[in-house]
């Protein structure tokens, strides 16, 4: 795969959304480009956004994206990124809105991504005849709501020099997987498989390792938690580091 085909397809990559072919060829490609995998790093945060979602938000159904809220953000990002940005960027936000349009949260996902308030139509309403209401105090950012019970699974490798745990969440799109990794050097890329009861592979991302004393790292699955027989970390060329089960 070329630089851009992998970029276009990261967004879907790191939902776990891909068939296992595109994943894998996208996986090797990431393995050896130090640029494509800066801009993978990026997108890591898209499971802990989609995380937000209310379950009631999913029962609702389909809700319509604001489409002029979407055409103002794309505008932004048009003047203030550069061509290959501006591509990554519009992927991922495609990739995630459509996650979220299809589990019944529209717009909102596209409005939170960048870390900003999307803009706002301006409505004409009546002139107020009761006093305004002092303001709230400010709350506190949303948490990811949960499904089901964090699972937590931890291993250690045959020559016991990579351990790691893993906690699985239970959200309304599949499952977070939170790794905690510890004995694989500084600079290694590894990668996350998670394999269901079927025996379906599911790719769940992959990272660098940026501290020699070990890594924390958030992927996702559009799997049920319940559903996981067992994880996999691996290095590049698919070797196996490790294995985690129940």
């Amino acid at each position: 795969m070329t630089c851009g085909e992998v970029r276009d397809s990261l967004g879907a990559y790191a939902l776990g959304a891909l068939e296992p072919a595109e994943a894998a060829a996208v996986r090797d490609h990431l393995a050896g480009c130090p640029e494509c995998q800066a801009a993978q790093a990026e997108l890591a945060g898209i499971p802990d956004l989609l995380g937000l979602l209310r379950l009631e938000e999913v029962e609702q159904g389909v809700v319509e994206p604001d489409e002029l809220g979407l055409q103002r953000l794309l505008g932004r990002v048009r003047a203030e990124r550069g061509r290959d940005r501006r591509r990554r960027l519009r992927a991922a936000l495609v990739a995630a809105a459509l996650v979220v349009i299809v589990a019944g949260g529209g717009g909102w996902a596209v409005a939170h991504w960048q870390g900003e308030t999307a803009p706002v139509v301006a409505q004409q309403s009546p002139t107020p005849t009761t006093p305004t209401p002092a303001p709230t105090p400010t709350t506190p950012a949303p948490t990811p709501r949960l499904t089901a019970a964090p699972v937590h699974w931890s291993a250690t490798s045959a020559d016991e020099t990579v351990d790691a745990t893993a906690t699985m969440n239970g959200v309304p799109w599949g499952t977070k997987v939170d790794i905690v990794l510890h004995g694989v050097k500084k600079g290694e890329v590894c990668s996350l498989v998670v394999w269901d009861r079927s025996g379906r592979r599911w790719d769940g991302g992959s990272w660098r390792v940026a501290y020699a004393q070990g890594v924390r790292w958030s992927g996702g699955i559009a799997v049920p938690a319940g559903e996981v027989e067992r994880i996999q970390i691996f290095a590049p060329g698919e070797r196996p580091l490790l294995t985690m089960d129940s």
